[in-house]
Order: C-alpha cells, then structure tokens, then sequence
C-alpha cells in the first residue's frame, strides 16, 4: 500500500477537508466517503476510532499498515471473540498496569493471576475484584486530591489521563461493542432517569454479559436460532409489560437482525427511539415509523448514510435536518456541538453540553433518557427536547466532577444532581406525573 497519505484527527466533511483511519478504509474499499465502512466489523471499526482520534499526528500514521486488513470483516463471525480478548486484556493486562504505578500492588496482582476471560462466567468472576480494585483506587486519589501541595493535583491529574490513555479507550471501545455493554448503559441509564422497570433484550451471548452486572434491570435472550418472525413474535409479547422502546445500540449489522429490528417497528405501536445499528437498519425502510410516535438519534456520520445525501457540512445541518424531516416523516435528533430535534413543524436547539460528551457510550446515554421519559409520559419530540437537556446537563455536571476522563457511566451518575430542584408544593395539574413536571422545568 502506498505510503503518501496521512490519517487526519476527527470526521471530515469531504475528502477535501482530510481523511482519518476509517475514512480512508471507505476509499480504499470503493465506498462513499464515510467514516462508517460497511464491510469493517463494528468492533474493528470502534477500536481504529478511538485510536485514530486518541493518538498524536506521528503515531496515528503507524495505523495506516493496517487498514486494508479491516476490509471484509464486518460478517465474519469474530466479533464476539475480539471483544472477549479486549475485554481479558483491559482487565488481565492494562487495569493492573496502572494499579502498579499506582502503588496498589495487592489488587493489581489479584487481577493479573486471573484465568484468562473468555466469556460471561469468566467476567463473572473478575467483576468482584475489578470492584475492589476500583474502591481502592477511589480512594488513593481522593488522599491524593487531600494532599495540599501542587505535587498532589498533578499527581491525581496524571494518574486520571494514564487511566484513560488511547489504547485502553480503544480497547473497551472493542468490548463494549463485542460483548454487549452498550446495553448496559442504556439500561442503567434508563433507571437513573425515572424508569421504574427496564427490561433488555439480547442474544444469549450478551445477555449473558449483562446479567453479570445488571442487578435492577431484567434482561430476556433473543433465541439465537429462531426465526426473525418467531424472535419478533416475542419481542412483542414482552414489550407489552413496558411503556416505550429503545433500539440499536449493541445491535449487529446482520440480515438477520435487520429483518427483526424492521418488522418489530412496523409492527410496534409503543414510543420508539431508534439509534446506532438501528439506525443503519432502518436507512431504507424509514417508511415503518411515518406518523409514529418515534424519533431517530444520529450522530452526523450516522445522518450521512441515513439520509441518503452524504456527509453534513456544519453550515448545512438546519437545511438537511430539515429536509430529511419532511421529506420521511420521522422526528429527528441530529447529535453534535449543537443538538437540534426537528418533528417536521419546529426545529428546537439544545443549549446544555460539554466536550466531555465526546465519549464512548454517551449516546447511549441519550437513549435511555429519551425513552424512559417517553415511558413516563412525555409525547415523543418532548421526551427528545428534555432528554437532550437534560443529557448535557449531566455532561456538565460530571465534567465538574471529573475535569479529565469523564465516562459513559460518570453520565450516568449524575443524571440525578443535574435535573434542576424542583419544589414539592408546586401544584401538580391533573393528569401530569411528577417527572412530567421535572421534565418541563428542564426549559
């Protein structure tokens, strides 16, 4: 492979304006530019991101022998298997590395003597002592944040970046899509926004996963070797004990799972949102959700492929948000700097976030927001409004918490503080729930 091109940081508009790992994937596989290559597998994908956008100029560049090797991967059969191997490495390799620079020799060393995790059981048993090792780690930087020298923060400043340094970022953005987590934020994220009962559907491989660190939530297996008709058929019967539906995240990009998640939303009549692989799902049959009440969550790569018109100049995004709106029928929250929700009469911008946002799981996030307020009782545009204010309120809430490294999960932990008081003598009009109330004082 000729050497003369250079892997740029970010997505870029057009080929004119650069090209990152995955972009140049696009190119070099005959596709339209896009940062999304349909023939990579989504666990490959996710890991030459984070690295691409994690690394330095000069090092990036090392990513370029490896491109073409991505190109056919994305229905091999593997994935599961290269998120189990991101995950035994994180937690086997890469957590007790730091606990060791960190001084905590005794949990770091707990970790390292583990059998390798290859699996839900494996994860199982690693869960109790990757929780010890995080309590203790708490902790050794709470004393070093207590330390009133210059020595303390810098020390608790780097040990906060080495924690979250790009190749662990890229690893567990290689197992959260391999074996299921994505799920997971979603759902936790769901609860800690109002949901009182949250139910996952996931392929037995993954629920697995989940059930190993999803207490509250209840999680049913999607029957691997059913018909997409017979999984469907299910799907509905259990959806009939919930008030709304999230859909996409952690999802393949399979035939199978596509003809499953299209039918269940032709046939679904709960609020829906609709993100991720669900998305990519639905680019050709957005027909099933006109004049539901339903909305569809994009980042703009994901926008590009969905409405059929390529990538989204920044100064082009109220036009083509816009158009696409009209032209399906289907309520839209375009994700970015500047959120905007379009249901095909008003376009609403959002005012809250921060660039903490930009992380692995945080539109995940989103989704369980928006759904659980649908749940609750917010029609579907309304649910996308708050929830997306809400979300970057939390966004800013956890930036002040942790000013570097802010995680899906730290989201998720401040989902609660971040929703602005709300005094309980304020009449309640009739028919309106309490979080109804809450959600409407998020304007």
């Amino acid at each position: 492979m000729s050497s003369d091109y250079v892997l740029a940081h970010g997505t870029h508009a057009s080929p004119q304006d650069g090209r990152c790992a995955m972009e140049w994937v696009s190119y070099l596989a005959g596709e339209p530019h896009t940062d999304e290559p349909v023939c990579v597998s989504p666990v490959l994908r996710a890991m030459c991101i984070a690295l691409n956008d994690g690394l330095d100029l000069a090092p990036r560049q090392r990513l370029r022998s490896y491109l073409t090797r991505t190109i056919g991967t994305a229905h091999d059969g593997l994935d599961e298997q290269r998120g189990w191997m991101a995950m035994d490495w994180l937690t086997r390799v890469y957590t007790p590395a730091w606990l060791h620079l960190g001084g905590l020799r005794e949990p770091a060393d707990a970790l390292i003597t583990l059998p390798a995790i290859t699996d839900g059981r494996g994860l199982r048993h690693a869960l109790p002592l990757l929780e010890a090792a995080r309590r203790e780690a708490r902790g050794a930087r709470a004393r070093a944040f207590g330390i009133a020298l210059p020595t303390g923060w810098a020390a608790a400043v780097a040990g906060r970046e080495a924690a979250w340094s790009c190749a662990g970022a890229a690893a567990w953005a290689a197992a959260r899509l391999g074996v299921g987590d994505i799920a997971g934020d979603r759902a936790r994220a769901a609860a800690r926004a109002g949901a009182g009962y949250v139910t996952v559907a996931a392929p037995a491989n993954v629920a697995n996963v989940l059930r190993a660190h999803l207490i509250e939530q209840v999680v049913v297996e999607i029957p691997s070797d059913a018909s997409p008709d017979a999984v469907v058929d299910a799907l509905l019967e259990t959806a009939q004990r919930n008030s709304s539906v999230a859909i996409g995240p952690g999802l393949g990009l399979d035939d199978r799972t596509a003809a499953i998640v299209v039918e269940f939303l032709r046939r679904s009549r709960l609020p829906a949102v609709a993100d991720a692989s669900a998305l990519f799902h639905l680019a050709k049959h957005l027909d099933v959700l006109r004049g539901k009440p339903a909305v569809l969550t994009p980042h703009a790569g994901e926008f590009a492929r969905l409405s059929g018109k390529g990538t989204v100049r920044p100064g082009d995004r109220v036009a083509r948000l816009r158009e696409f709106v009209e032209r399906t029928g289907v309520a839209t929250l375009l994700k970015g700097r500047d959120t905007l929700i379009d249901d095909g009469n008003t376009m609403h911008l959002n005012s809250t976030g921060t660039n903490a946002l930009a992380t692995a799981g945080s539109g995940d996030v989103l989704t369980g927001i928006v759904a659980t307020l649908a749940a609750r009782g917010l029609g579907i545009v309304d649910a996308a409004r708050a929830g997306a204010y809400w979300h970057g309120l939390a966004g800013q809430r956890a930036a002040d918490l942790r000013p570097i490294g802010v995680t899906a999960g730290d989201l998720i932990d401040a989902l609660a503080d971040a929703l602005p008081s709300m005094d309980s003598r304020d009449p309640k009009p009739a028919g309106e729930t309490r979080t109804q109330r809450a959600a409407w004082r998020l304007f």
